[in-house]
Parts: C-alpha cells; structure tokens; sequence
C-alpha cells in the first residue's frame, strides 16, 4: 500500500470520509511552514507528496520525495471568485489573482462569468510576494485572491486591502491523489522489472553489456565487471569502446551493423563478442553485446565430448517419435505427463520398440534436462561387473581395482536419469541392493565405508513381463513395485501398423532414397507382423537402399534373401513347397497363409490367387 502525504494549501470539509488508506492530509499548508512538514515526512515512511504549485519549491529544497504538483484549475478559481461576489459582496471591484509562476491559467476564459474586473500576478518565491503585493495596492486593486503563501505575508505585512483565499476543490484533491498513486504503482513496476532484468543477466554464464545511442553503458552484469577489472561504478556511464578497448563496438551503436563472434583480447584473454544493436521505431536506440571467454568454450565443448563419449547424454526429444496411430499417440501422451514429475517409470515392450528413445524424451522434457543420462544395458554385463558398474569401487576393493577406484552410474547420474535397461535380466543379488538404493537414496561403493547420497531418477524397462517373472519367483516383488510406479506399454509395431509407412520414409529418406523406392518398399512389406519391430524394420529399409544403389532390384530374386522372413525365426527353408502356420483364429491363420504365399511368389498378388485357387481381389482383402 503506498503511503502519500498530502500538503493541502485550505480545510477539506470531512475529509475522513474521502481518504483512503495511506493517505494523509496537512491541512493549511503554505511557503511559511511547509518546510518544517515536508523535512520529517520521508522518515515517517511517506513514499510521495501531492502539494501545490506556490510551495513546490520550498517542498524540494528540504526533500527528494516524489511529488505531484496540483495548479488551481479553471472551476476552482471561477468558484473561488464567485464565492467572492456571493458570500463578501464584492462587485464591480478590481481584484488581483496571486498565484505561483507555475501557474498557466487564462483568465480570459473564466472573465464574462464574473462581475469583477481581475488580474493575474505571480510570484516566484517567498520573497517575492511582498514585493509583488506592494505592486498590486499601487496600482489600485480593491481585494486580493490568493493561496496560504500570500495570505500568510499578506497577514504579516498588513497591506491595506483585503486578502482571500482561494479554494481548492475536493475533486482536485482526489484526482491528485489517485494520479499519485498510479505513479508509485507505475514506479514500483518499473524498479521490479529492471530487478528482474538485473537478475537475468547476472545470471546469465556469459558476460553482457548495454549502452545507449551514445555508447555509453547503460547496463551490465557483474561478469562483464571482473573482465576489466574494475567496480560497477567505474564503467557505468562510460563509452564501451573505451572500457573494453575495442573501438569496432561503435559500428552496432553508431551503424546499426551486427557483429557475430568478434575475436577480441583483454589484458592476455581472448574473448569471442556477439554484438547488436537496439532499435525502437526504426532509430538506433543503443547496443546490446556478449562476451565469453575462449578457454571457457574450449573447455564447455571438451565436457560435452566427454559427456557423448561415455553416454551421458539424450539425444531423443518427443518431437522425435514419428507416430499417427491412437495406440501410439495415447503412450507418447502418457509419457508426457510422467515427464513433468519426478517418479520412477517402468516401460515394457518387445525388442526394438523403441524403450530408450521414449526414456531418453522423458528424461529432455522434464526439470532434470540438463543433468545426465545414464544408460546401462543390465544383460550385458556379467553380474561381478553390473555391481561395480553401478555402484563403484574404492581403490583396492578387489584385484585389478583402478587405481584411485571408479565412480559408478548412480554417481555420474547424479541430478539426472539412470536409465536400467533390460531390468528383468538384473541378478537377485543386485535385486535388493537396487531396492535399498531406490528407498534410501544412497549408495556404497565397493570396498567402501560410506554412503554417498544420490539423487537420481530411474526409469526402467524390460523385453517381458516383470509381473510374470514375479509370479515365477524370477524377480523380488518389493523391487517390483517400487519401480512400477508409473507404467507405459510400448505396442509392438504389429499393434501400430499405420507407422510403417511413416518409418519406412524416414530410415529411406535418411539413405537419400527417391519417392519411387520408397514407394516399392512400403508395398513390398506389406503384410509382414515384423517380429523385430522397429529395429527390424529400420535394418531392412536401410539394408534395401544399399543394394538398390548397385541395381538390385526390389523384386528381383537376390533382395528376396534379405527380406525378413518368418524363416529368419527358424522356420521352413525358402525353397520348401510347405509353410508352417501358427495355430490361431481361422481368419488370422488364412492371412497368415495368404501372405507366406504371396511372399512365396516374390510379391505377385496373382501368381499367389492362382496357387490358391481364388482370386486376385480376394488375395488384396485377407492382406488388408
């Protein structure tokens, strides 16, 4: 709430019931005794002042507060004088208007409405206005109107005419106060804005500079003051080019050029600048530059190096999950709102469909982005290696130990994801060990004594059933539930058969194939479940583009070896007159029938409708 005092030059007639809260009111307020008011106000709390014209000066002198200015309006002085005729009887009079010289008001305008003759005087300060009155009962004036200021010397001096008050109205009072008010607010948002934009930058890795159309600096973070050595006092309001020694700065401010990586030297550092200028309304207002340090880059690019050599980071977004079926769209969607928390998720599905990269997603979409993302295959390693992999070990802790030990993959984790792959092939040893992990939150090397705390999130996932293998006794069922606590089921791509397509122009595209091949390719899977599915699919079409380079056709006998094939599974020879069925529904098993032939015949639709003995339309039905 702001708290406003107001230095009021009359009486407001039952202010109490105007005033809102934080307003106060000094009530016959003129040159003499506003001083002795204004000087003790900025202590009390007051943030501003509304006061008139004819004290503004001696106000200013005693206190830097914010102060709106209140002139005596055209409807104030025509009351004021009318007030004269009704209530004193003075007519036909010359009377003199004493006001302050800040005080612009015609009084041509307000003359036919009355039945005195008037005339404006003003004074500049308090000693002017006995000079200023003298002048005035020289002259011959019958009266005087004026504010407390004039009133004030007019009782001291005792000047032979009679002095009156001018009236301020109550809707002058109001309005100065809520334009007050709408300054401090205006003001307030102002200073929180340029906080913010300060915090910004400070914030910022990199040092920044602003100046205005002059080059002189305007603004800058403390980054940019350890590079020149000095204190934000020193360089603020100072040329640009002077400070950083780099004269080429003058062409963004002067020009309006934009500078890109200028290679620029401080003291013995190198620096690469960005620089551009600012522009409102189509004029060059100022410049805006970034200064970061070529050690520093040097030094950030190395990290990520070896971020990407050891696995740390996920290069898969959502925006990289090609998809246009219900089934798919509703597990990316799903897997959206896991990203936004901060729980352990379980993905299942079957080889090849595509678990890490939706883990990987989950990981770039929520708040631990920039931390990293450690992948670890559970299957790989042999269950001695998969403990100290992901719990580390002390120097010494078993022979062949490294020298100074190892940090394991909770460790290099920590603030981001630990993505287990493969969790159901994950030992019963390293079962519970997992478990406490997860509930405790630390971790003990190998041959260590103590715990490290971790904070790590764990997304998990499995080519099969847990709940199967828990029912088998295969996998604790504690450590089960503590990781099943958000679930996605990845379809198989059988289950999202309106993806292939999509998948297969995007493997093609990727080995610069044209619209034709990739046409022959979709037609030519058509029908195939892919038991590998998307790794599968992704081999095949990738595999088919090379050959097509050397001119093997996509019909020709030769890239019929490479067409996956349920024979690929341990199934009938290619050559065989017989195919082997999986019992199923009558309708499952005359497609699967259907499509083995077809594949029989190298893909002619009607070779296979003859073997069969029905026809052409029938065979393009059981394969739809």
């Amino acid at each position: 709430m702001n708290k406003i005092a107001v230095l009021w030059p009359n009486q407001i007639p039952n202010h109490g019931k105007i005033l809102t809260p934080g307003v106060y009111i000094y009530e016959n307020v003129g040159v003499l005794n506003s001083p002795a008011i204004a000087s003790r106000l900025e202590q009390e709390g007051f943030q501003a002042i509304v006061c008139t014209g004819g004290i503004e000066d001696a106000v200013k002198q005693v206190t830097g507060l914010p102060m709106y200015v209140v002139t005596s309006g055209y409807i104030d002085i025509l009351e004021s004088f009318r007030r004269l005729e009704n209530e004193y009887g003075i007519i036909g009079k010359r009377v003199a208007l004493l006001v302050h010289e800040n005080n612009s008001i015609q009084l041509s305008r307000i003359q036919p409405f009355l039945r005195n003759t008037i005339r404006k005087f003003t004074f500049s300060d308090q000693k002017s206005v006995w000079e200023v009155q003298k002048r005035i009962v020289s002259s011959g004036y019958d009266a005087i109107m004026t504010g407390p200021t004039g009133l004030a010397v007019a009782r001291e001096s005792r000047i032979e005419i009679p002095a009156y008050s001018l009236i301020y109205s109550e809707e002058s009072f109001l309005d100065a106060v809520e334009q007050m008010n709408r300054i401090l607010d205006m003001s307030r948002k102002e200073v929180l804005r340029s906080k913010q934009v300060q915090a910004a930058i400070d914030a910022s890795p990199y040092a920044i500079v602003a100046t205005d159309e002059a080059g002189n600096i305007t603004l800058c973070n403390q980054k940019a003051v350890s590079i020149v050595s000095g204190s934000l006092e020193s360089i603020m309001n100072r040329p640009v080019t002077t400070v950083f020694k780099d004269t080429s700065w003058h062409q963004v401010y002067a020009e309006g050029v934009v500078q890109q990586e200028v290679l620029m030297k401080i003291g013995n550092t190198d620096y690469f600048s960005t620089r551009i200028p600012i522009i409102q309304n189509n004029q060059i207002i100022g410049s805006v530059g970034t200064l970061q340090e070529v050690e520093q880059i040097r030094t950030m690019e190395s990290k990520f190096r070896s971020l990407q050599a050891r696995g740390l980071t996920a290069k898969y977004q959502f925006d990289n999950i090609l998809y246009k079926s219900p089934r798919m769209r509703q597990v990316v969607e799903q897997a959206k709102i896991y990203a936004e928390t901060n729980l352990t998720v379980l993905i299942e599905g079957e080889t090849g469909t595509g678990k890490e990269m939706i883990a990987q997603s989950i990981h770039n979409a929520s708040y631990r982005r920039n931390g990293p993302f450690v992948a670890i295959n559970c299957a790989a390693l042999a269950e001695s290696l998969l403990e100290s992999e992901l719990m580390g070990y002390e120097e010494g802790a078993f022979t062949g130990a490294k020298k100074g030990g190892k940090i394991g993959l909770f460790e290099l984790a920590h603030n981001g994801t630990l993505f287990l792959d493969e969790i159901n092939q994950l030992p019963p040893l390293l079962q519970s060990k997992l478990l406490r992990v997860i509930q405790e939150r630390t971790i003990m090397r190998i041959g260590g004594s103590r715990m490290i705390p971790v904070n790590v999130r764990i997304i998990a996932a499995s080519n099969e059933s847990l709940k199967k293998k828990v029912r088998a006794g295969l996998f604790r069922s504690d450590l089960y539930y503590r990781i099943n606590i958000l679930y996605l089921r990845l379809p198989a791509l059988r289950d999202r058969k309106e993806d292939i397509n999509l998948l297969i122009e995007k493997f093609a595209r990727e080995k610069g194939a044209g619209e034709s091949m990739i046409r022959s390719l979709c037609q030519e899977v058509s029908g195939y479940d892919w038991p590998g599915n998307i790794r599968e699919l992704e081999n095949y079409v990738w595999r088919s583009t090379v050959l097509n380079r050397k001119g093997i056709s996509l019909d020709s006998d030769a890239l019929q070896e490479y067409m996956p094939d349920d024979g690929d599974m341990g199934e009938e020879d290619a050559d065989s007159s017989a195919i082997r069925l999986h019992i199923d529904t009558l309708a499952r098993m005359e497609k699967e029938i259907v499509t083995k032939v077809v594949r029989r015949m190298n893909g002619n639709q009607s070779q296979a409708a003859k073997v069969l003995g029905v026809s052409r339309n029938t065979i393009s039905s059981k394969l739809r």
